[in-house]
Parts: structure tokens; C-alpha cells; sequence
């Protein structure tokens, strides 16, 4: 009958077990003592006590359920039987509650000698109860007094007490019979129209000594009114917890704002998936619900990621106009302050006004998922905002990204100071600490039906040791303001892997745009480029007209500085020749190497400009072979146009012409670091004798010259000319750029002026006799040398029909470049006459 009734009563009872809090802080105050139910030991005889460790309030939806720990232990040597003691739970107005052991512990009948055990039990109270209404009453049976029941003890909450773990103090709660210490390491708090945004690290420690499972942990947060609400954590982090392992996880809510100002406690839970509650763990507390100052600008704050501390930086915000709006960059730092490394999560960012309006910033997203510990990294952000924000007081906003397994999540904001990076054309920027970059000029160049824009930047190694070509720089411009949308590209000029200390690197940017495109105001943006995000804005240079070009002197001496093709350009002579419809310039420049070994030179590039504004393309020769140290080439170049381009004021642009690729297939050539040659309309002397004939490179000599007929059989097929020939190379070239050939163009002076031509090649390297005895039609090479004879056909089976009176003809000799020809001499003659 006495176990009958023991056992109907131990169905009563409650117990429970949270052994004696191990601070995570120096300091565990008396008040802290003072908030739990540990503090009176209960005697169950010799060598045997009771102490209820903790009891925790959570509200859900079978209504407010009570859980308390109870540790009993047996230092006997005999066995405690549990069914002769128990718990009653009751109300401060008389009212007893009926408690449930949980199922863990259900089958838990005896304490054994020398051990103890944690027993844990719940209840549903009132909804309005508080723990300092409840008393727990430990009772023991015994039939000697009256109602069979002797009390052994009362146990309640002192009036003073929250019954709540203090903020960042550490509490050790039983979970899965595995003691696991917690204490909220940090929180966060924003608002705004829509609601409280609440962030907390929390910390899980495995203080005992096997595994926790915690799949079955949950968060909740619940007013002292007893209303919960949810808090969710990233269940990649609940998965277990090995003894000795720490780990930070985060948690988040949002909150309604008529919680403004009130107090929450964070209660852990279990969840009991067979009775359908949650029974509580632990009871922490949240400060009041109130919005933390944004972090001071250019300080660093640490937050939690991955359970690792990492020290954060928002550094200061660069802003630059552009069309109406404005481009923001800034940078955002990370240093990992742990012993570990970590896995980087994904992060987002946003641009925060006053009005709490937010605007995305962009970032680019890293190859090296990992940050090291103590090793700084910097997360590049662009984004836009409108122009009239420029003088508000922004935020930057960092949250978590969202996954499948959780939301975003608040990490920090961060109060932001602007910058304006702007400077005028000829000023420097100062980039990485070690690079300063200059931005020379701004020019802009005709390119067939477009025109060029070209940022001319030079950049100098600051530091006093060598550098890497910075291969991240490039940029785009804005004309009155607005950005060019035309694809930017950036080329190096220097042949060059590093810059030495102090030493120099060029390069440019360019950009097309429509030749009717009017710049009233032109600025260049430098930006840096990266991967899978948008450039990053670093400098903006700006100017109220495109730089002019300088000129220069037709005696003067151009050099190209480009390091490994460094080269002095002289210009020989300029000539414009006419014919009925149309005029052409032709030039020659003297190229000398300036590297001290053989290098292969620069290409040229440029164009004609009378005042008018008529652009003309001019054609260069390329250097094709190397130039040994101080050799000289002679280029060759010539243009076309029309008898309309005013050839009393016009100038010639020359410049080092870059070959680009400006889509898939095509290779164009623009013009850098252009300079202008004032011209003058001189008409070139032409020769009126074929003595010394001098052209390009050579001079060539002609005498003995007679024209007979060409006779093949009894058939006359054309004009044979007969004739000796000196043909001399200047010395001072070690290279003649294109290929020179000489035409030689018959007229007859009778009345048709029929005309025959016949041109000859001029290569340095060949041998080929000139042709002989009435050879025909293909052409030919001149070799060099003196009085080589020369005989060739003008081939017309026509002839005596076209020519009648074979009198008189004149004989004209030109310089043919690549289809363009330059008359070098003429005269007149006599048929058959050796003269």
C-alpha cells in the first residue's frame, strides 16, 4: 500500500538539476547568487541532499510552463529510493500544480550510493504567475505524522530576484544530460518604420564531459508580461557540441515597435516533439529594446562571424558626380582577431540616409573564401545615390547574407564620412601607398568616323623597393558631366613586368565617341578594376576643356619615352602636290633608336587639320625590323584631300600610334602623346633633268636614254626604252620604312598624249637584274650600284595607231609609296635621240 501511494504522489513531484554557474566574466556578484534557487541545500538524511538548481517561465501555446532541475545526491552507501520524496508546486494565493518529469528522466527510480543525478520536471501554472509567487515545498513520506506527509523544506525566489542570467554573464544550463555554459557575448539593436531589428551572439560551451546533440535546442524571447516571440539561429550551427568546444552563434529577430524601451529575456529550450512544448533551459537577459548609436566613423568595432571575432572597419566614402546622380565607393575592412581562420560568410551591404532609405553597394566577390587570422582584408563597395545626398549624414549597413537555411541578419552600421576625390588634369593621386598617378593630359584625336578620348597617366613607384605593373587601373570619362558609356580600355606603353623605385610607367585609357560629340568640360574618372563586380572609383580628374595639343617646331625633335622603344623623331621634309582634283602631302621623318640594344621602334600615327576643323588621315610606314643602338630609319608619309582643305593654314598631327583592338576581328591604330606641326603651303621642286634624282633614301641618276620601237618579228608591240643608271642608299639609314618603287611614266607629245607607265621595285636586299633585251610587263627590282643599263617595254600592240607623229615625249620619274606618288622629275625628249 505505501508504494501504491508513493508512486501515485511521485507523479506530483518535480525535480531538477543545474549545478553551480562557472562565470564566463572574473566577477559572479552576489546578486547573481541571489537570482536562483541553489542557494539552500536540503537535507535527505546522512549523506544525502536535495538542491533545486534552477526553475525558468516560458509561455507557448499550451500556456505558461514551468521547468525546474532538481540535483539530488547520495553520498550513502546505500541507495536512495525517489519514491519516498517529492516536490509540490504551489501558488502564492494556495493554488498547487500538478508537474510531469520529462521523458528523459521518466524511468529514473533510485539515486545510487556515492553518485547523484538531475532530474527535470514542468508544469503549466497560471498565465499571470511570476517565479517569485511560487514555493517548492520538498516533502517526504512518512506515516508517523499526519497526512503521511513530512515537510522537509520550503525553497522560493527572494523578492529581489529576476530570475534572469545578467548581460554577457555566463550560466550553465542542462541540456541532454550535458552541461552546456551560456552567456549572450554581444547584441545589436536597430529600428526603423517597419520594426525592431535585434541581433544576438550567443555562446554555447560544453563544460561537461560527453557530446550534446542540438538539433533539438531552440531560442525564443519572452517580455516580462510572459508574450514570446520568435528568434531564429542558424541551424547549420545546432548541429552538436563536442566537451570543450565553443561556439558563437547568431541570432536574429525582428520585433514590433511597441516594444520599444521594454526588457526581454533570450530563454534556450529543448523541444519535446512527443508532448508538443518546449521546456525551458535558461533565462538571459536583453537590455531594453532601444536603436545603438551607428560605430564613429574610421573606428573599427568587433563582431562575431562564424563564431570568430572579427575587428571591422568602415573607411571613409568617396564620392563622384556623374550625371545627375552620384558614384559612391568606400572601402570595408575585416581582420580576423582569432587563433583560427575563417570560412568567410556571405555579406551584404547597403547605403542607409537619414530617412532610413537604403541603396545597395556592390562588392566583388573573392577567389580566397578564407580570412586568415591577423591578416587584413579589404571588401571593395560601389554603389549609387542621388546627388542631393552628398551632404547627408550616411550609413553603411552590414547584414548576413540570406541562405535556404536562414534569413539575413544584422552585423553592424557604421556611421560613413565622405570624401570628394577630385583633382584637375597634371595632378596626382596617391594609390596603394606606393603608386602615385598622374594623369598628364586629356586629348582627343580623330579615328576614322569616331573620335578618340585618351587619359594619358603616368605612374611612379613611391616606394624604395620595386613594384608590379599595377594591372588593375583603368577608367572612364565624363563629357559635361555625364559618364561615357563607350566601353574604356586601358593600354600599357612601357615593356616592362615592375617599376623601380622612383621610376615611372605609362599607360592609357581610351574611350570612342561620335565625332559630333561637343566637350565643354571633360573629366576623367580612375577606377580600379575587379572581378565579377563593378570598377571601384578611386580619383576623378577633371578639366574645362580637353588638353591641346603642344607645338612644336619643324626642327624640333619628338621623342617617344616609352620604355623599350624610346626613340627621337625628326621631321626631313613636307611637301603638298597637286594634280587636277586632288592635293596630297608627302613626308618624311628620320626615326633613331634611343634603347641601348637593337629594339624594334614605335609605329608612328597622325592626321592633317586645316583651321576649318577638316580632319585628314595620314599614312604612316612602320618600322618592321629592329634598329640597332643610335640606327636611324627614314618613314615615309603621305595623306589625301580635296582642293577644298585650305592649305594656307593647316597643321600636321603626329604621335605614337598604338595598335588596339576596338572589337573582336579588328586591330586599329590610335594616336598618344600627339604634337603639332604648323605647315607651310610649299610647292615641292620638281626636277627638270634626271641628274641626282634624290627621293626617300635614295638618289638615282639616268642618261643615255632612247625610245625606238618594240619590234617582235614584223610586228611592232610597243616602245622599248634603252638607258643607264645609277641608283644610290644613303648611308645614315640603317632602315627605309615601306616599300619605295619607281614608276616611269612615258607621255607622247603629239596628239593623243598617249601615256604608258612602268614601275620598279626598290629592295635593299635583292640582286635581280633589272630586265633586259624587250622583257615585259612585271615588275622588276633595281639593284643599287652605277651606270647598270636598263632596258624595258612600254607594251602596245596598238602603237602605231596611238602614236603618229613620234616626235616628241616627255619621261616622268615618281616615287611610289603604297599606291600614293610623288613626281620627282620630267623632261622632255626626243624619239630615237640617245640623250
Amino acid at each position: 500500500m505505501k508504494r501504491i501511494v508513493q508512486t501515485s504522489i511521485m507523479a506530483l513531484t518535480a525535480a531538477g538539476l543545474l549545478f553551480q554557474p562557472i562565470p564566463l566574466m572574473k566577477v559572479a556578484s552576489a546578486a547573481t547568487v541571489s537570482n536562483t534557487l541553489s542557494s539552500k541545500v536540503v537535507s535527505l538524511g546522512t549523506g544525502k541532499s536535495l538542491v533545486i538548481r534552477d526553475a525558468k517561465l516560458l509561455m507557448q501555446g499550451k500556456g505558461l510552463l514551468l521547468a525546474y532541475t532538481v540535483t539530488i545526491t547520495n553520498n550513502s552507501t546505500q541507495s536512495l529510493d525517489l519514491l519516498d520524496y517529492w516536490i509540490k508546486v504551489k501558488s502564492s494565493n494556495g493554488k498547487t500544480y500538478k508537474s510531469t518529469v520529462t521523458d528523459e528522466d521518466k524511468d529514473i527510480k533510485y539515486v545510487e550510493a556515492k553518485s547523484s543525478i538531475n532530474l527535470t520536471y514542468y508544469t503549466t501554472v497560471d498565465s499571470n504567475t511570476k517565479l517569485t509567487d511560487l514555493s517548492f515545498n520538498i516533502v517526504k513520506w512518512d506515516f508517523s505524522v499526519a497526512n503521511y506527509e513530512r515537510s522537509l523544506a520550503t525553497i522560493q525566489y527572494n523578492g529581489n530576484s529576476i530570475g534572469k542570467t545578467p548581460l554577457y554573464k555566463p550560466s550553465v544550463m542542462l541540456f541532454s544530460n550535458t552541461k552546456i555554459k551560456g552567456a549572450v557575448k554581444q547584441y545589436y539593436i536597430t529600428q526603423d518604420q517597419s520594426g525592431i531589428y535585434l541581433t544576438i551572439n550567443y555562446l554555447l560551451e560544453n563544460v561537461g564531459s560527453s557530446s550534446a546533440a542540438l538539433s533539438q535546442l531552440g531560442f525564443a524571447l519572452q517580455t516580462d508580461s510572459n508574450s514570446v516571440f520568435d528568434i531564429a539561429a542558424n541551424t547549420a550551427d545546432l548541429t552538436s557540441l563536442q566537451p570543450k568546444e565553443r561556439k558563437i552563434i547568431s541570432l536574429h529577430a525582428k520585433l514590433p515597435n511597441t516594444l520599444t524601451g521594454k526588457k526581454l529575456a533570450l530563454i534556450p529550450f529543448t523541444k519535446d516533439d512527443t508532448n508538443k512544448i518546449e521546456i525551458p533551459n535558461g533565462s538571459f537577459e536583453v537590455p531594453a529594446l532601444k536603436p545603438q548609436s551607428a560605430t564613429e566613423a574610421n573606428k573599427s568595432r568587433v563582431v562575431y562571424l562564424g563564431g570568430k571575432q572579427i575587428q571591422t572597419l568602415a573607411k571613409n566614402a568617396i564620392l563622384n558626380e556623374n550625371d545627375g546622380s552620384t558614384d559612391i565607393a568606400l572601402d570595408f575592412t575585416l581582420n580576423n582577431i582569432d587563433v583560427s581562420a575563417l570560412t568567410m560568410p556571405g555579406l551584404e551591404f547597403s547605403i542607409q540616409t537619414p530617412d532610413n532609405i537604403s541603396y545597395p553597394l556592390t562588392f566583388a566577390k573573392s577567389d580566397n573564401t578564407v580570412l586568415l587570422p591577423k591578416i587584413e582584408q579589404d571588401i571593395n563597395l560601389s554603389g549609387t545615390i542621388p546627388k542631393s545626398l552628398q551632404s547627408k549624414a550616411l550609413k553603411l549597413v552590414v547584414k548576413s547574407a540570406a541562405t535556404d537555411a536562414q534569413e539575413s541578419y544584422l552585423l553592424g552600421i557604421y556611421n560613413v564620412q565622405t570624401e570628394s576625390q577630385e583633382g584637375s588634369v597634371g595632378g596626382s593621386f596617391t594609390y596603394n601607398n606606393d603608386y602615385s598617378v598622374q594623369l598628364s593630359s586629356i586629348q582627343r584625336t580623330p579615328s576614322g568616323d569616331d573620335d578618340i578620348l585618351l587619359a594619358e597617366l603616368s605612374i611612379t613607384n613611391k616606394s624604395n623597393s620595386s613594384k608590379s605593373v599595377p594591372s588593375d587601373l583603368t577608367g572612364y570619362f565624363l563629357i559635361n558631366g555625364v559618364k561615357v558609356d563607350a566601353q574604356s580600355t586601358a593600354v600599357g606603353l612601357d615593356q616592362t613586368i615592375n617599376i623601380a623605385p622612383n621610376g615611372t610607367y605609362h599607360t592609357v585609357v581610351f574611350s570612342k565617341i561620335p565625332y559630333t560629340t561637343t566637350v565643354d568640360k571633360i573629366s576623367f574618372v580612375l577606377t580600379q578594376s575587379q572581378k565579377d563586380a563593378n570598377a571601384k572609383k578611386l580619383y576623378q580628374y577633371s578639366s574645362q576643356a580637353v588638353s591641346s595639343i603642344p607645338q612644336i617646331s619643324n626642327q624640333s625633335i619628338y621623342a617617344i619615352n616609352n620604355v623599350g622603344s624610346k626613340s627621337n623623331v625628326k621631321l626631313i621634309n613636307a611637301n603638298v602636290y597637286t594634280n587636277e582634283e586632288n592635293n596630297y602631302l608627302y613626308t618624311e621623318f628620320e626615326m633613331t633608336n634611343m634603347e641601348a640594344r637593337a629594339a624594334l621602334m614605335s609605329d608612328l600615327s597622325g592626321y592633317l587639320e586645316d583651321d576649318a576643323g577638316v580632319i585628314v588621315p595620314v599614312t604612316f610606314t612602320p618600322v618592321k625590323d629592329k634598329l640597332t643602338s643610335n640606327g636611324k630609319a627614314l618613314i615615309s608619309a603621305w595623306g589625301q584631300f580635296t582642293k577644298s582643305f585650305n592649305l594656307n593654314n593647316y597643321r600636321l598631327i603626329i604621335g605614337n600610334g598604338v595598335k588596339v583592338k576596338t572589337d573582336t576581328t579588328t586591330d586599329e591604330v590610335i594616336t598618344v602623346n600627339p604634337v603639332s606641326y604648323l605647315m607651310k603651303n610649299e610647292t615641292p621642286v620638281i626636277k627638270n633633268d634626271f641628274n641626282a634624282i634624290k627621293f626617300s633614301a635614295y638618289a638615282l641618276s639616268m642618261r643615255n636614254i632612247q625610245a625606238t620601237f618594240s619590234v617582235s618579228g614584223t610586228t611592232v608591240d610597243g616602245v622599248k626604252m634603252n638607258m643607264d643608271y645609277d641608283l644610290v642608299l644613303d648611308p645614315a639609314y640603317d632602315y627605309v620604312a615601306g616599300d619605295h618603287k619607281l614608276l616611269f611614266e612615258f607621255v607622247d607629245q603629239g596628239y593623243g598624249k598617249t601615256t604608258y607607265t612602268k614601275e620598279f621595285a626598290i629592295n635593299q636586299s635583292s640582286t635581280e637584274e633589272p630586265p633586259t633585251g624587250g622583257q615585259s610587263a612585271s615588275v622588276a627590282s633595281l639593284k643599287y650600284g652605277t651606270s647598270i643599263p636598263l632596258e624595258f617595254v612600254f607594251s602596245d600592240s596598238d602603237i602605231l595607231s596611238n602614236i603618229q607623229l613620234m616626235k616628241n615625249y616627255k619621261l616622268n620619274v615618281y616615287d611610289e609609296v603604297a599606291g600614293a606618288k610623288v613626281l620627282l622629275a620630267t623632261k622632255e625628249l626626243t624619239w630615237f635621240e640617245r640623250q
